[in-house]
């Protein structure tokens, strides 16, 4: 067969001779006539195809376009991070600690415990106490609650005095620490610990902070720090030994490890410890032998042992003013906090010395 010079393997050719009732038969045709049917039909066919192939670029490239700004619009997912793999990262960790696996399991797949990486941002970004007002060195509280710490004393002093004969804490600085950290026990907290540990440990898995800094990155720059970054995945570490020494003082009281009410930082109770804290510093208040950072006189005696430890004293020596600062700042180092219990200390000594 003649092969055509625009058509070296008479393909086209033989294509159209071979539809005879759909096509005329260009065999009798002279050349150029050949050649004006050849290009009057290839280059529609050429034109639809450059069209198809702009059409699925642009189409592509608007898609990748509205899928960027999704990413850098959306708050984080729980899908985003591999539900089933976020949980088996964790329970690997707590096993690998001596726990039984198929108690940890069952815990770690509970509907109750859901993945919420806010918590890992509100922990990063907005853990530091601060005043309400600008440039204020003490944190809020109410002057009316000097006068509730008075009548809470009063109405506690059998355990007060107890309590200043076997550590040596008087009954003010522990007034002034619960005033603080829970309006006197009256403060009622919206967060579960076993779910603040648990995503907070999920921070020491460098997947999930890549998944936090690119999906979050726009609204925390701090994500693209390095220290940030490292002190995320500290937080990650220390959580998960909170996380296991929650399910040990759970067992201990025998409650349910996932409805143990907590601070959005995981600390329990009125006197507001973490479980590591907790589990070393815990005594009773009351001589029926359960010690529970929930119940008041616990947290009481439970504040005045772990200050004695801390090196509180109560004693009118040189440098005593700086030891009692320094055992605060071992229950809380963030100095505004300090300075705002040692400031309610010093207005409860007044008010009690004055009534």
């Amino acid at each position: 067969m003649q092969m055509n010079g625009n058509d070296p393997h008479g393909v086209l050719q033989k294509d159209l001779r071979y539809h005879e009732h759909m096509f005329v038969n260009i065999d009798h045709l002279n050349p150029l006539k050949k050649n004006y049917i050849y290009y009057l039909t290839i280059i529609p066919i050429i034109l639809a195809l450059t069209m198809l192939v702009s059409c699925t670029h642009l189409h592509s490239k608007d898609q990748a376009q509205q899928e960027h700004i999704q990413r850098e619009n959306q708050i984080i997912k729980p899908e985003q991070i591999n539900n089933d793999v976020s949980r088996v990262f964790v329970e690997s960790l707590l096993v690998g600690k001596g726990l039984d696996r198929k108690e940890i399991h069952e815990m770690l797949y509970d509907p109750r415990v859901v993945i919420d990486t806010g918590v890992i941002i509100k922990n990063l970004f907005d853990s530091e106490p601060k005043s309400s007002i600008p440039q204020s060195k003490y944190l809020d509280y109410s002057p009316n609650y000097i006068l509730k710490g008075r009548v809470f004393i009063e109405d506690n002093k059998e355990l007060f005095k107890s309590i200043r004969e076997r550590y040596g804490v008087s009954p003010e600085i522990i007034t002034a620490i619960l005033i603080i950290e829970s309006s006197l026990g009256t403060y009622k907290e919206k967060y579960k610990a076993f779910q603040v540990y648990f995503n907070l440990s999920l921070a020491s898995n460098p997947n999930v902070l890549a998944v936090l800094r690119d999906t979050q990155g726009k609204s925390y720059p701090g994500l693209y720090e390095k220290d940030i970054m490292e002190k995320a995945q500290a937080k990650g570490k220390w959580a998960l030994e909170e996380l296991y020494a929650l399910i040990l003082l759970s067992d201990r009281l025998k409650m349910d490890p996932l409805e143990m009410k907590s601070s959005f930082a995981g600390a329990l109770g009125p006197a507001q410890f973490i479980p590591t804290s907790f589990i070393e510093y815990g005594v009773a208040g009351t001589s029926n032998g359960r010690i529970d950072p929930f119940c008041m006189d616990d947290a009481i005696a439970s504040a005045a042992n772990y200050l004695k430890k801390a090196g509180w004293t109560e004693t009118a020596v040189i440098g005593a003013d700086q030891r009692r600062e320094n055992a605060i700042r071992i229950y809380n180092h963030h100095k505004i906090y300090v300075d705002t219990v040692m400031k309610i200390y010093n207005e409860l000594k007044i008010s009690r010395a004055n009534p």
